[in-house]
């Protein structure tokens, strides 16, 4: 079972790097302690020591590269990262935050993406089918012609069906989880 208040005050630290670069620099869980004051236990020390420093590596990555000037870019590119960093719930969160506001193919293209991550957030929580059916919906939808006009989601779509095919065979383990490297075009 995944400590939920642990994950959610993680990715609201996230949040708050991601704003500010001196931040970024002092990523680190505020106090040692669950959101009701109670001491961590041993199971959340190690959700802890397993998941800062990949969010320390994504806040890295995007403080030293080179930042797109268009901001949806720039926001695919850090759901990009999360979710290569196994961040799957976070991916999912981020890339909700920006769905509830857009509309047409890119609320489309934003909803496969966190169908994706959510999808395997679920296989995280041990279910299968969730996984699977969540998949099968992002696969759809970033298979649309008009959603990927300005992306290129073929390789990740098509590590989406091989995904969905392992968990079918009972083959598949989150390590083999496809990375998300999205091409984006130059046009605007």
């Amino acid at each position: 079972m995944l400590p939920i208040d642990l994950r959610n005050a993680l990715f609201a630290l996230f949040l708050t790097a991601l704003e500010n670069p001196k931040r970024a620099s002092n990523f680190k869980m505020p106090t040692p302690t669950r959101s009701y004051g109670e001491p961590l236990e041993a199971g959340d020390v190690a959700y802890l020591e397993d998941r800062m420093p990949r969010f320390e590596r994504v806040l890295d990555q995007l403080w030293t590269e080179e930042k797109f000037d268009d901001p949806f870019l720039q926001d695919i590119r850090v759901g990009e990262l999360l979710f290569n960093a196994g961040l799957f719930f976070d991916c999912h969160e981020y890339h909700e935050a920006r769905w509830k506001e857009a509309e047409g193919d890119v609320k489309i293209l934003l909803q496969g993406l966190i169908q994706a991550a959510a999808g395997f957030h679920k296989l995280e929580l041990g279910s299968v089918v969730g996984c699977s059916t969540l998949l099968k919906r992002a696969e759809e939808k970033l298979s649309r012609k008009s959603v990927s006009e300005r992306i290129n989601l073929q390789a990740f779509v098509q590590g989406l069906q091989r995904a969905s095919i392992a968990l079918k065979k009972g083959g598949f383990v989150l390590a083999d989880a496809p990375r998300m490297e999205i091409l984006i075009s130059s046009r605007p």
